[in-house]
């Protein structure tokens, strides 16, 4: 992640160093982490977020869903140990800069 290149308003010092999520993608029923290199990210049609493996995510509509990120997407991942944890107004993982991020964004 390059915080120089972060949207005005974002504390460079609160912006996460590692781009990608921790637990990658997932399998369809969302509790066990998979590879990345091994599946594509599954579509999400359940609750409208909820926590998997410490981390929170949330739902972007009909199928896409993300994990999210404190500081408007750029931070720290938000963590939980169990759903109640998580909330819809938590901001989806972004990227600053040129970087691409395949786990976080809202997708499946």
């Amino acid at each position: 992640m390059k915080p120089t290149h972060l949207p005005s308003g974002i504390d460079p010092s609160a912006a996460r160093k590692c781009i990608e999520h921790p637990l990658g993608k997932i399998n369809d029923d969302r509790s066990t982490p998979v590879r990345r290199d091994l599946v594509e990210r599954t579509c999400w049609y359940g609750k409208p977020s909820g926590c998997t493996n410490g981390y929170c995510w949330k739902s972007c509509g009909n199928g896409p869903w993300c994990w999210t990120a404190r500081s408007g997407g750029f931070g720290d991942w938000y963590t939980c140990s169990k759903d109640s944890d998580c909330k819809t107004a938590y901001a989806c993982g972004q990227v600053a800069g040129d970087g691409k991020c395949d786990s976080c964004g809202c997708s499946c």
